[in-house]
């Protein structure tokens, strides 16, 4: 209820250009309260099971996904069909997750000295790419930062070096959590500067969320995070309408709910609307470009934007109905192999891990996110990271 009211007060008013339109329906109203409370029975026992990481998995989907999805078909009318996809794959990956079991991962290629090699070369990797590319740049522009993305987009490095640079943005933050675990503050310091100098090449906001997340997650360790994720989704909507009506501005409303919230679901929708009308591409691209230029060129009217999403936009686009089966598959066999590669671990590390991996999948295709972004190699490096304690 609370995001239907920032939607329509302080994002719809403001957004429309961006696809953020209020236009409800009765029928997707009624359809949205249905699909919530539907998917609160199927969620809570996670609130108490035993496998951490898929229990994370699918607290995370609810909250970044699921709600914001009810919440946007609330608001905004959508077509039966796209909201059937929608609910058809989402559900199979909770029945996916209750039912696929992928064998136990031997603990003899774990080692302290692999884990400090891999973060090694990340983080010669970002100095590298610094000096040679950005002269040591350190920007404190957090709100207009496109023009750095725009100069990041044109480096002309190796694709070794692309692909370095992608993980680092995912393996940092999460050895930065390694590393407050096991109290190496001098060393946590380190990667903190490493971070904001990776954000300073390439202009991404989400590297600095990552890590702000990390550093709010080890600042409250003793706490079962899992437990309070609703409350601290409530209170960022709370807190966000407290602006809106005390401050009369937006801010929150823009930079996370619209940003990180409801975004995903407009492009949903595009990508939907789009692959109706050009059927879907089969990982060809579009006219020799990648697709989400053309999606920014039609919906957005800017073609230089990269109008990147992940999950149902992924499959849909490429293969059409028949990923909301084989797509549900593929990421529940991937988060499975996670959960295997932990073992016995800290808590909020396995939380960080399960934010980073969805905010990521959330935000680009399969592929690109297991190797652009780095995502298989984060599960090697916490494959052979020794989790129970630091000594090989």
């Amino acid at each position: 209820m609370l995001l239907d009211i920032l939607y329509v007060q302080t994002i719809a008013p403001f957004w429309a250009y961006y696809g953020f339109i209020n236009d409800p329906s009765h029928l997707c109203k009624i359809l949205s309260w249905i699909i919530l409370a539907a998917f609160i029975v199927i969620v809570f026992p996670y609130l108490k099971s035993d496998e951490e990481f898929s229990s994370d998995i699918a607290l995370i989907i609810f909250f970044l996904k699921i709600v914001p999805f009810t919440s946007f078909i609330a608001c905004k009318q959508q077509p039966i069909d796209f909201i059937l996809c929608e609910i058809l794959y989402l559900f199979l990956i909770y029945l996916f997750l209750k039912t696929i079991h992928v064998p136990k991962l031997s603990n003899k290629f774990k080692s302290t000295t692999l884990t400090n090699l891999i973060v090694a070369v990340l983080i010669v990797t970002v100095f590298f790419i610094s000096a040679y590319y950005a002269n040591f740049r350190l920007s404190f522009n957090f709100i207009d930062v496109y023009e750095i993305r725009f100069e990041a987009r044109d480096y002309d490095m190796p694709t070794i070096l692309k692909y370095l640079r992608g993980a680092s943005s995912n393996i940092l933050p999460v050895a930065l959590a390694y590393a407050l675990s096991r109290k190496k503050y001098a060393f946590s310091i380190l990667l903190v500067f490493v971070i904001f100098l990776s954000f300073s090449t390439n202009g991404m906001k989400s590297t600095l969320f990552k890590m702000i997340i990390c550093i709010f997650l080890f600042l409250l360790y003793k706490v079962d995070f899992k437990k309070y994720l609703g409350i601290a989704f409530l209170s960022l909507a709370v807190l966000s309408l407290l602006e809106w009506i005390a401050l009369g501005t937006n801010v929150l409303s823009t930079v996370i709910v619209r940003r990180v919230l409801m975004i995903p679901q407009v492009l949903d929708s595009f990508y939907y609307d789009f692959t109706l009308n050009n059927g879907p591409l089969y990982y060809g691209g579009y006219h020799g470009e990648d697709v989400s230029f053309a999606i920014g060129a039609q919906y957005w009217s800017n073609g230089e934007i990269r109008a990147n999403n992940g999950f149902f936009s992924d499959f849909y686009i490429n293969i059409g109905f028949i990923g909301c089966i084989i797509y549900p598959l593929l990421y529940v066999i991937f988060f499975k192999y996670c959960e295997a590669a932990f073992g016995k671990s800290n808590r909020q590390i396995v939380m960080f891990v399960a934010i980073i991996v969805i905010y990521t999948l959330m935000g680009s295709s399969f592929t690109t996110s297991l190797l652009t972004h780095g995502l298989f190699l984060l599960l090697v490096t916490m494959y052979v990271t020794p989790w129970e304690n630091n000594k090989e």
